[in-house]
């Protein structure tokens, strides 16, 4: 029994070594965003069913022109509505610029004038429940399109520092590999044709740094 138990807690130091191993990297998704998305996409078909139903009470007190227009923006609406979401998801959860980027100019191009003539608009005869839920779903619309924003800007910069590293720690292992190769050739006159690329990066850094430790010492 006790071997047992010695026997898991090995294997589960074995695991959190690995697991501690793994580069930790912190995440940037917006939650008041994915919160926001959440509660809106739950709330789309409930709005977009009674803009139909008020359109269809009112279809005949309006006049042509605006008949056409409304069942165009509706249309144009919905499919908006049916990519948007997915956008805005997929750009969060995935920390994808161009995702957002998109979500965030049909939220602030598109759906926004849209609901707002919607709202504002005497002419089409908005009813009361229309103006209700379009308030509803222009506050979430404002709020996402803030968020959205927010969020590139933070994913931006945060992978141009990335790229600004990445960019410094090559230059620190071509001067390690330049700096070895120089060590070794000192060291071995005959190795002259020894391409310094094809030999393990921690036995480079290890040359390097037991000769700077010779030295200091």
């Amino acid at each position: 029994m006790t071997e047992n138990i010695q026997n898991v807690k090995e294997k589960s130091k074995e695991f959190e070594k690995v697991v501690n191993s793994f580069p930790i990297r912190e995440i940037k998704s917006s939650l008041p965003l994915q919160i926001a998305l959440h509660y809106h996409i739950h709330l789309d078909p409930f709005i977009y069913i009674s803009l139909i139903g008020c359109l269809i009470i009112k279809y005949e007190i309006l006049h042509p022109t605006y008949r056409v227009i409304l069942v165009a923006l509706l249309i144009i609406s919905v499919f908006i509505e049916i990519v948007r979401p997915y956008l805005g998801y997929y750009g969060n959860l995935g920390e994808k610029i161009p995702a957002l980027s998109g979500f965030w100019i049909t939220t602030l191009i598109l759906q926004i004038p849209i609901s707002l003539f919607l709202v504002i608009n005497p002419e089409i005869y908005p009813l009361p429940l229309e103006r209700f839920l379009l308030i509803f779903h222009l506050l979430f619309l404002f709020f996402e399109a803030i968020f959205s924003f927010q969020l590139v800007r933070t994913l931006a910069e945060y992978q141009i520092e990335r790229f600004k590293s990445n960019i410094a720690a090559e230059d620190e292992d071509q001067q390690k590999q330049d700096e070895a190769e120089i060590i070794l050739h000192k060291m071995f006159p005959e190795a002259t044709d020894l391409d310094i690329t094809t030999l393990p990066k921690h036995l480079t850094d290890s040359i390097v740094h037991r000769v700077k430790d010779h030295h200091k010492h």
